[in-house]
This record gives structure tokens, C-alpha cells and sequence, in this order.
């Protein structure tokens, strides 16, 4: 089944992007835990533009959510601000603050956590390859299966 990209764009606007965080604007679905989702896929996109090494991240761990009311509606739109705390080698952790369009906090999110994973330079651009993409070599003999041209490295940092 192919299901329209468009369906699952949460991230409406990035404003603004600068060494210690990022900001911008998420758009509401109806899905529970879409906000918080999408908030986190904004999160992930600064280390995305902003570590040098180490790039491919997965959230890990949050602290504490705190919510300041009910979900907002479906469409509205959440400016959401993420703050660095820390970049180590292996993790890189944040807060976020969500606000409704009057400017009230909605939520904020304490300690979110993501682990930072190896990624080279032909493993990296296949992240932002809409078709499939490979990473292989021909195989030792003709007529052999092609293999894969190395193992994805571990992470720089490590």
C-alpha cells in the first residue's frame, strides 16, 4: 500500500537553527502522541544539520513530560523550541517546550535523550534517498552474489 508522504508531515516550519537549539513550528494530528513525536523529529533534526560526526540518531530516553493541558486539536499549530544541554560522544540530550499558537505552554520535556550512531559517507546521503539505495561492491568472482562493501562503522566517537 503506498500511503501519501504528505499524510505523516508533521513539522509545518524550521525557524531557526543555532548551536545551542532549534526552532519552529509543528502542525496537529489527530494520532495520540503525534505532537510529541514530531517535536522529537524537529529535536532530531538539529544534530541531523549540526554534529560534524555521528549524525544518525534515535531517541532513547526522556526524563519527564510535564502537560499543561489538553492535546491540541487537530491542524492547530505548536511553535516548539529545543534546547542542547549536553553532546557527548554517544548522546546528545535536550528540553523542548511546546506552545500553542496563543503562546501558552502545552507541554515541556525534560532530559529527552537520543543515541548517536556511525554513519560514513556512503552510508549517510542513502538517509535522504527516496528511492532504494545500496551499498555494494561486485562479488569476488563473476558470476557471484554482490556483497556488501564493508560494515557500517561504529560510531567516530567511540
Amino acid at each position: 500500500m503506498d500511503v501519501p508522504r504528505a499524510a505523516f508531515r508533521r513539522v509545518h516550519e524550521v525557524r531557526t537553527v543555532g548551536s545551542d537549539g532549534i526552532h519552529g513550528v509543528l502542525r496537529a494530528l489527530p494520532d495520540p502522541g503525534a505532537l510529541l513525536d514530531a517535536a522529537g523529529q524537529l529535536f532530531g533534526h538539529w544534530m541531523q544539520l549540526r554534529l560534524p560526526v555521528d549524525r544518525l540518531v534515535f531517541p532513547a530516553t526522556v526524563d519527564r513530560i510535564r502537560f499543561c493541558g489538553p492535546t491540541p486539536a487537530p491542524h492547530d499549530l505548536v511553535t516548539v523550541t529545543a534546547r542542547i544541554r549536553e553532546v557527548h560522544d554517544v548522546t546528545v540530550r535536550g528540553d523542548l517546550e511546546l506552545r500553542r499558537a496563543t503562546g501558552e505552554v502545552w507541554a515541556r520535556i525534560e532530559g529527552w535523550t537520543y543515541r548517536r550512531f556511525g554513519a560514513d559517507e556512503r552510508v549517510w546521503p542513502m538517509k535522504f534517498t527516496r528511492r532504494s539505495a545500496a551499498s555494494a561492491s561486485p562479488g569476488p568472482r563473476a558470476g557471484a552474489w554482490p556483497g556488501a562493501a564493508g560494515p557500517i562503522p561504529p560510531p567516530r566517537s567511540w
